[in-house]
Formats: structure tokens, sequence, C-alpha cells
């Protein structure tokens, strides 16, 4: 599912993403997309979004999101360390995830502390998940999404010591990530700010 509007540019290069990246793994590997993230550090924040955005910290959030889905994670923690609200700790915490640096990962969900895309994320009917989401389970057991428990599971299944869990964690993080790349853009384009303030660089 695309979270952009259909006329923007950032839909299009969304789109673009997914076909070089149909999948992105759990640990970063090189950029599969080098023409395409030329082109996004080269769109201005307006060609970007198809109108003038109200929240430029948002349009930048949303640019680091499109580099860690095509799998630039230098790039995207350029941009999501320098941004002290619970998205750009999320952003951050997602990539050190991917690094794969776990205990930094850890950090920077501490500083999200709750936010929309984890309500989205315990709205899945894990019964379409694979293996009947026996991941998700884990990680929503106290009722609450548990941002830790996902990064331990990732952690395990880059082990091998629950490789059997990789099909589904995959789906999860894309699922999490088209979330809160969403979140950003519909900021971005003038919802209210909800971002507070959440830690500096690491």
């Amino acid at each position: 599912m695309n979270p952009f509007p259909l006329s923007s540019a950032v839909a299009k290069l969304f789109d673009e993403i997914r076909q070089v990246v149909p999948r992105l793994g759990l640990v970063a590997r090189r950029p599969g997309c080098p023409e395409i993230l030329e082109r996004l550090k080269a769109l201005s924040d307006e060609e970007l979004l198809g109108r003038g955005a109200l929240a430029k910290d948002f349009v930048s959030l949303v640019r680091a999101g499109l580099f860690l889905r095509a799998d630039s994670i230098d790039d995207s923690h350029e941009i999501s360390q320098k941004i002290p609200s619970r998205e750009g700790s999320y952003w951050h915490g997602i990539l050190h995830r991917r690094e794969p640096d776990y205990s930094n990962a850890k950090y920077w969900f501490g500083k999200v502390g709750s936010h929309e895309v984890f309500s989205n994320l315990l709205q899945v009917d894990r019964r379409s998940l694979p293996g009947g989401g026996a991941a998700w389970k884990e990680i929503t057991c106290s009722g609450k999404w548990d941002a830790a428990a996902f990064v331990d599971l990732c952690e395990a299944c880059a082990a091998g010591t629950r490789a059997g869990l990789g099909e589904e964690l995959e789906l999860l993080q894309e699922m999490e990530m088209d979330a809160l790349l969403g979140h950003c853009a519909a900021r971005a384009l003038g919802s209210e700010d909800e971002g507070g303030k959440s830690g500096e660089g690491r």
C-alpha cells in the first residue's frame, strides 16, 4: 500500500523503491537503487510532496524513511539523528535495529515512548501473518506494542535461534515503516505536529 498522495513525486519514488527492493531485510544491505537515491536527494521539499509542506521536520522525516526503505541507512541516519522528536527517534530506532546495533535501537525506541504507529500494529490480524503471527503474539503479549521485544526477536532471528520468524518479522517491519511514513507525510502536509523532544544524536 502506498501511503502518499498519488499525484506526488514521493508516491512515485516509493513505488520505484518497492520494485527494486520488494521486501526490506531485517539487516541492512548495500542500497540497490542509487539512481533513485540521487533523485530523492535532489528533490526540494515542495517537489517531493507535491505542495507546500507546513512542517519541515516532517518532510525531512519522510525523506529519512524513504532512504531507509531503500536500504540507505547512512543517508537516513544523517537526517533522523538531527530531529529530536518521537518520529526522529522512531526512524533512528529502526535504522539501528537494521544496522544491526540492537542495544542502540532499544535506546531510541525508549525515547519514542508510545506512538500512534504502535496502535496500528496492535490492530493487525495475526491470523493473516506467516505462521499464525507467533512473533506478533510475543511482541503484544502485554497488551501493548513492545518495540524492545521486536528488537529482541530481530536479534534472535539474525543469530539463527529464531530464524523461522524471519518472514513474519520482515512483514511487520514493512507495515511499521509504511505506517510511520504515512504518519510523517500527514504531519508534513499540515496536520498538528505531535512530536515531542526525544534526545540527541547517537
